[in-house]
């Protein structure tokens, strides 16, 4: 209402104060002064507004967009579950290249091999003495 109240009021002034009071001006040339009026506090507010948006909408994309923080966030945790599987690939390769060693020509060693191939058979002499491993702590 006080906008309005305001407009009104530089009317008066601005159409009224040259003119007497019997030659006030129809309708029209007042409504026609108000959307003058209004139209300029229009455009008066249209760049504030058009930054604010503008401001907005990078705000926006600083916290939600394919680079905002929340996104950085999912990263991080997929880079730390990447990390993760990587570093129980290593141990798995660290093995197979354990075992892989123990079977090569220049390095086999025969009672490595009968040993294996009794506890892959589930066999074993009754001379044998049988000494259990831990399971963090088997050869093969």
């Amino acid at each position: 209402m006080g906008c309005f109240r305001r407009i009104t009021d530089r009317l008066s002034v601005i159409s009224f104060a040259a003119r007497p009071f019997a030659a006030r001006p129809g309708p029209s040339r007042v409504v026609a002064a108000l959307g003058e009026a209004l139209r300029r506090q229009v455009r008066s507010l249209m760049l504030p507004a058009v930054l604010f948006l503008f401001a907005a909408y990078f705000g926006w994309q600083v916290t939600q967009g394919s680079r905002g923080l929340h996104a950085y966030a999912e990263r991080k945790r997929e880079e730390k579950a990447a990390l993760a599987e990587l570093a129980a690939a290593k141990t798995d390769l660290a093995v197979w290249q354990r075992r892989v060693a123990a079977l090569r020509g220049d390095h086999l060693d025969l009672d490595v091999l009968d040993e294996r191939v009794r506890a892959m058979l589930n066999l074993s002499r009754p001379t044998d003495i049988i000494v259990p491993y831990g399971p963090g702590q088997k050869l093969f």
